[in-house]
């Protein structure tokens, strides 16, 4: 129990004052009367006198305090009051003492109370310290002796509190100096040496660096006579610094949806532009790392869909909306450098250029990111000073347009007044008026820019109320504004076409009421007359539509004003609520959702507000109101137009939603719903589901009950995390935290999977579904043997009863009807009259039972002849029954079918019998040939935001093959009868699509049955085509190859025929290389062997040819196929995501080996460095491997291995601060704008070129690949044996540190662990001896930066077993 600090009272203090009056008279008297009264008392009996009651004293102050804080060994966090009282009354009392060598001895009676035990050496110490005055300069000396002389015996912690405050008080001194207080300066100076003397081992030297920078960071820590020793010891850690600093960093950049997003690698200060460092980091980091990385800012700014990364970089808020001066700044340089350029580029880069510069304007003006007023008075200060043409002038206008319109109502008087004077810049009285465009042209809008600017002008003076205040029109721009002036009628008619019609909405869209006006008649034009009604194309003949068919043209939705598409969106979410709350019966007009979705997605602000206002308010609406109508189309909308546009926190919460309406009893609404949510999963296979699953998990609008009632989606959710957990790279166990998933899928859904499709898995779900093998069973009927026996007796109740329908209908009863059905076929040829009955009974929910069903049944037939000589007959009459249900009676929807018989558990017979029979199923059908072949050349354009008769196109194919659901090919059904819900985007094909994906996948993991590869085949023959039409069809093929890496990695046929069957089909890409390279594509269109040339073998050349195209890309030099304005409709939204995806399945459909594919790029790479020393070849290289399976990236790990044996340093070190006679490029650096290069360390040029590489790699590649550095160290570690081979590990280790915390801090502590390791085995090897200051600095780095006391056993473990009398020892010895 300790005791509370107690003051010293008046008695005390008097009582310390007899001690010392004594003490002090005896000592002078002793030094007067010298031997007369030696005899009779001794200066030692007076010390030991003293010394005694003193300690009394205290003892009685504070017995137990006292007590425990002589038994500490450690510095005390926090001095005792009245141990600090009684300390400070002995030093004022020797202080006062007007002779010298009284003086002295009250100091060492300070010391000689520490020496005994009495106090803590910090005690005294920092007393000493803390009264320091420079005036008083014997207590100045003195201190500085007793500090020089016992400040061994205090606590490296000590030491370094104690270096911080005195190089705090010396920075007091007075910067003159008179000469005789030279030595006090001298004194201080030799103390503060040798704290910071490595060699003394005081305290670490990155302690003591770390400890006075943070108290000193923006000046010298002390007196100018202290500069050159201080600057010295700073130096001697740019090495440090260089360490742990990514190697060409300046010109690493990241990939606009690919890097990762999570960490700080990207991240800069808004304010500065610079890195943003840890806050704890006090290293001085070369040039290219503390500079302003206006390079990242800019390539980020100019990649199209790049919003979410110019955040990320600049930590922008759309919560915060603060400003960032920065981004203004190089938003008004890239337009002005757009401007200047303007007559010295091609149309295409002009339009793409000013396109994307608009849409990064609005953006972040409209989030006030970028201050409006600051950003037009700017850009208006910089043409007015600089404008050598005008030639760009109507394109700046519409830049100004687009940002001025949303935010007219926030303008004020002096931005108005900036756009005048750039008005009068560019459009001056002296030249001729310009004039009218064609108004035919989508261009029209942007020549008219200027006049539509000038006219919000005139409406924002208006609004001031200072309409006499608006400036004189420039002279040029009269007849444009002229044309403003026309009848009303005139200018509102669409008879001269819409674009004339968008001028003028674009004119007067600053208005509200004026806007909302002009939005509703252009909607009005896209919806039709009510009256005028057209048939839809239906089995349906009395379902009809609005007559309106022609959309928003993608030219017209280019030419509307940013605030004209946000009200136009805003009054459709309008009329969508209102059909659904009071107009049910209404039917939205397919032009009018086709304009839904392509605003929803062209929308400047951010299209992921306009799809969570679509998902978070206008679907759930309408279900409440249970519109099946307009909810069917909505789903088609969502599924069919912005499924790949959805992020992956929507896609999952949209899947939730959609599981819930899935309960709405129509059949045709949860056939939709099935293909809405596999498309949807099939969406989700991307490298960051995963963690935004995770995040998700907590979120109550994410509830998993809610996925869970149907086996075949729930297992189709499991296998998208596969795939996404393989992308992220978390193939180790320590990713636990899909269990939870898992368990409650299984809980409500029981099923297992066969192993050739859970040994592929992730380490988790495969480790699950092996412990949870025994609980697999969804029901008793899953086995077959209960199975058959239970279709035996409902079949003998069906022969002799007849037609049960309470028997066969109800919930909860047998789900055996169909497999009656198709025994009935297969036994008399044909079905009953009035079987609907029972058909029609059967709710949407069972039918699903129903299905899967009579999948297993025909499965468990076929399998139990298999082997018998009659099972080719069986199987045709079997084969034969099915096409029946399916085709002529229209009872089983095909895809459907499909579906349940890919998610059964097959294995052995059951999984020969499924493949054979899907072959067969899907590749030898007249009927579904003849649909695809149709849909195939019907001209459909697979690019639907440019086809203006999609749905007529579409319509024609619904007309020649009506897509029944009801029944109808059964006797007795009458097709009108049935109500039929709109169908405006889907078909049978586009339907198709996620189950084709889906059976690929099987013929991969089915690879081991003879009949896969054949199936394959045909498959790819029949149904390749379709992958025109594929949401995402470069990430689906990229997905396929990277999952089943190791199960077709060699077979180069199959992966040939996969991707040109797929995305080497004809009319797939809008140009020849839109994908690929010529070379690959001419491999695609080769069949055999050339007679000639041979087989095409990729070499060197071709190799540089891939990564040129890739670094051009990644540097922004678009090739002029990619200078489009529609990426945001496209698969990946900027050209650098679809050239990096386009060649990693490019590379991975070579016919070569992993190894050798990974060898080349290598080899390609280094190449290209060391001839033109241009990093972005490494950047490049970097990142096309972290986007390859890791049998590819495996590569470079190995190449490293074997790298690092063989890793010299050129020439001998020398220790920093001693003279250096190496030349100046391989000399630590010691001025500010050294670099970083690997060979500043002097490694050789093969190893510095390959850890440029490897260092590149590990900063591109996910958290989840991150994770195997800690394996590669370990393998590291039994090749590291000299102190070179460490720093060069050390070199490739130190930059990853932070990714390492921020990303993956389970681990960080591994990777320090798995490096202290490699110490501990090039000190047994006996190579450390040149860099022992390097090595202690990065330990040193590593404790105080990143894991602080983690393992701190094990690390005194390695410490310990040092050899306690190396330096090496000596310098770590603080962490033993």
């Amino acid at each position: 129990m300790s005791v509370e600090s107690v003051p010293l009272d008046d008695a005390t203090q008097k009582e310390v004052k007899r001690i010392l009056n004594y003490v002090f008279d005896s000592s002078a008297l002793e030094k007067v009367l010298g031997n007369i009264l030696l005899p009779l008392r001794s200066q030692e009996s007076i010390e030991e006198r003293a010394l005694s009651e003193l300690k009394s004293v205290l003892m009685r102050i504070q017995p137990v305090k006292i007590r425990l804080l002589l038994e500490n060994k450690k510095p005390i966090a926090k001095s005792q009051e009245s141990c600090n009282d009684f300390l400070g009354l002995l030093f004022d009392f020797a202080v006062s003492q007007q002779n010298v060598q009284r003086l002295i001895f009250g100091f060492n009676l300070l010391v000689k109370l520490a020496e005994i035990n009495v106090v803590p050496y910090q005690f005294v110490f920092d007393l000493l310290v803390d009264r320091l005055n420079f005036d008083d300069t014997i207590p100045w000396m003195e201190t500085f002796n007793i500090l020089l002389a016992n400040i061994s015996k205090a606590d490296y912690r000590v030491c370094r509190e104690l270096l911080v405050r005195v190089l705090a008080n010396v920075s007091a001194c007075p910067i003159a100096i008179h000469e005789s207080k030279i030595p006090q300066i001298q004194i201080a100076k030799d103390f503060v040496s040798r704290m910071l003397s490595r060699e003394g081992g005081l305290l670490p030297g990155y302690s003591a660096y770390s400890a006075v920078a943070k108290r000193f960071p923006e000046a010298s820590p002390s007196h100018w006579i202290f500069e050159d020793m201080w600057e010295k010891f700073r130096n001697s850690f740019l090495q440090l610094a260089d360490l742990v600093s990514m190697p060409g960093r300046l010109w690493l950049r990241p990939v606009v949806g690919y890097s990762p997003l999570t960490g700080a690698i990207w991240k800069v200060d808004p304010n500065t532009l610079q890195f943003i460092r840890r806050p704890n980091n006090v290293l001085r980091f070369n040039k290219e790392e503390s500079q302003a990385q206006i390079g990242l800012l800019t390539h980020a700014l100019t990649q199209p869909s790049s919003r979410e990364l110019v955040s990320c970089i600049l930590s922008l808020s759309r919560q915060n909306r603060q400003r960032c001066v920065q981004l203004e700044h190089v938003l008004v340089d890239l337009i002005f450098e757009a401007f200047e350029s303007f007559e010295d580029t091609s149309l295409s880069r002009i339009t793409f250029t000013w396109n994307h510069l608009c849409s990064q304007s609005v953006f972040f003006a409209l989030f006030q990111f970028a201050n409006l007023s600051n950003l037009i008075a700017r850009l208006t200060e910089k043409l007015s000073s600089s404008c050598r043409s005008k030639r760009g002038r109507d394109w700046l206008m519409w830049l100004l347009l687009q940002i001025v319109s949303p935010s007219l109502q926030k303008l004020d008087i002096s931005s108005c007044e900036s756009i005048y004077s750039l008005l009068a810049t560019l459009y001056s009285d002296k030249e001729a008026m310009v004039p009218l465009p064609d108004f035919s042209s989508p261009s029209s809008s942007i020549h008219m820019a200027a006049a539509c600017l000038w006219n919000h002008l005139q409406l924002k003076y208006k609004l001031l109320g200072k309409p006499s205040a608006l400036p004189t029109l420039p002279a040029a721009l009269k007849l444009q504004t002229d044309f403003f002036t026309q009848d009303r009628q005139s200018l509102l008619s669409f008879s001269q076409g819409y674009h004339r019609y968008v001028i003028v909405c674009n004119a007067y869209g600053g208005v509200p009421d004026t806007l909302n006006s002009l939005a509703a008649r252009l909607i009005d034009s896209w919806m039709g007359s009510p009256s005028n009604t057209v048939p839809m194309p239906s089995p349906s003949s009395n379902l009809v539509m609005p007559a309106g068919t022609q959309s928003c043209t993608f030219a017209l939705l280019k030419s509307l004003s940013t605030n004209i598409r946000m009200n136009l969106l805003a009054t459709i979410n309008q009329r969508l609520t209102r059909a659904a709350s009071s107009q049910p019966h209404v039917v939205i007009s397919p032009a009018v959702l086709e304009a839904y979705s392509r605003l929803i997605i062209y929308m400047e602000t951010d299209y992921g507000v306009a799809v969570k206002t679509l998902t978070g308010q206008v679907l759930p609406l309408v279900y409440q109101q249970q519109n099946l109508s307009t909810l069917h189309s909505l789903v088609e909308v969502m599924s069919f137009r912005l499924q790949r546009h959805i992020s992956v926190n929507h896609k999952v919460h949209l899947v939730s939603m959609l599981y819930q309406m899935s309960s709405i009893a129509n059949y045709q609404l949860q056939l939709s719903i099935e293909t809405s949510v596999l498309k949807f999963l099939s969406g989700l296979v991307t490298p960051e589901f995963p963690s935004q699953l995770l995040k998700l998990l907590n979120d109550p609008r994410m509830s998993m009950s809610q996925l869970l009632h149907m086996e075949e989606l729930n297992k189709m959710f499991v296998f998208t995390l596969a795939k996404s957990m393989r992308l992220a790279g978390l193939e180790g166990p320590f990713a636990t935290w899909p269990e939870s998933i898992l368990r409650n899928i299984q809980r409500v859904t029981p099923h297992s999977w066969p192993s050739y499709i859970s040994d592929k898995m992730p380490y988790t779900l495969r480790n699950y579904y092996v412990a949870n093998a025994g609980t697999a069973s969804s029901s008793p009927l899953d086995q077959k043997s209960l199975l058959q026996s239970t279709v035996a007796d409902d079949w003998a109740k069906w022969k002799t009863s007849g037609i049960d329908e309470t028997h066969f209908s109800r919930d909860g009863g047998t789900s055996t009807f169909l497999c009656i059905l198709w025994k009935t076929v297969v036994d008399e040829g044909k079905l009953p009259p009035n079987v609907y009955r029972i058909l029609e009974k059967i709710s949407v929910k069972e039918s699903v039972c129903q299905v899967r069903m009579l999948a297993d049944y025909i499965t468990a037939v076929l399998a139990s002849t298999w082997s018998t000589e009659g099972v080719k007959d069986q199987f045709n009459k079997s084969l034969g029954a099915l096409n029946e249900l399916i085709w002529k009676y229209k009872i089983i929807p095909l895809e459907r079918f499909v579906l349940c018989m890919l998610m059964r558990n097959a294995s052995g017979n059951d999984a020969s019998v499924q493949i054979s029979l899907l072959s067969i199923l899907l590749t030898s059908s007249r009927e579904l040939k003849e649909r695809i072949t149709v849909f195939l050349q019907e001209g459909i354009n697979p690019e639907h935001w440019k086809h203006e008769e999609w749905f007529s196109k579409n319509g024609n194919l619904h007309k020649a093959y009506p897509e029944y659901m009801y029944f109808e090919g059964l006797q007795g059904q009458n097709p009108s009868q049935k109500t039929y819900l709109p169908t405006y985007f889907g078909n049978f094909c586009l339907r198709f699509i996620p189950i084709l994906e889906l059976m690929v996948n099987r013929c991969f993991e089915m690879y081991e049955f003879k009949a896969t590869l054949k199936f394959f085949d045909r498959l790819m023959d029949v149904f390749g085509g379709l992958y025109r039409y594929h949401d995402r069809p470069v990430m689906s093929i990229y997905t396929l190859l990277h999952y089943y890496d190791q199960t077709i990695g060699l077979n180069y046929a199959v992966k040939k025929k996969l991707v040109g069957s797929t995305l080497g089909h004809e009319g797939f890409q809008p140009s020849k290389e839109w994908l690929f390279t010529r070379s690959f594509c001419e491999y695609l269109s080769s069949i055999g062997i050339d007679p000639i040339f041979g087989e095409w073998i990729p070499d060197s050349h071709y190799f540089t040819q891939i990564l040129t195209r890739l670094q051009s890309v990644l540097n922004n030099d678009f090739p002029a196929e990619y200078l489009i304005d529609d990426w945001r409709f496209r698969e990946f939204g900027a050209p650098t995501l679809h050239v990096l995806y386009c060649t990693a399945v490019e590379v991975m459909s070579l016919p070569l080996s992993a190894k050798s594919v990974c060898e080349y790029i290598i080899d390609v790479a280094l190449e290209i460095f060391v001839n033109t020393r241009d990093v972005t070849g490494i950047n490049a290289a970097a990142v096309l491997l972290a986007t390859l399976p890791e049998s590819y990236w495996s590569v470079l790990n190995e190449r490293m291995l074997q790298c690092i044996p063989e890793v010299t340093i050129d020439d001998d070190d020398v220790v920093v601060g001693e003279e250096d006679e190496r030349p100046a490029a391989k000399r630590p650096r010691l001025e500010d704008d050294r670099e970083t290069e690997p060979e500043r360390f002097g490694f050789n040029q093969n190893a510095a070129v390959l850890l440029r590489l490897v260092s590149a790699f590990w900063y591109h590649t996910n958290n989840g690949q991150l994770t195997r550095l800690v394996g590669f160290l370990e393998n590291a570690a039994s090749l590291v044996r000299t102190e070179t081979q460490l720093l060069f590990v050390f070199r490739l280790t130190g930059p990853l540190l932070t990714r390492f915390q921020t990303e993956r801090t389970s681990c960080l502590l591994d990777v320090a662990l798995g490096l202290y390791r490699m110490l501990k085995l090039v000190d047994d090897s006996g190579g450390l001896s040149r860099h022992l200051d390097l090595i202690s600095d990065f330990l040193y780095y590593i404790k105080y930066s990143f894991i602080g006391d983690a393992g701190k056993d094990e690390i005194k473990t390695i410490i310990g077993s040092l050899n306690p009398e190396s330096s090496l020892y000596h310098r770590l010895r603080f962490m033993a």
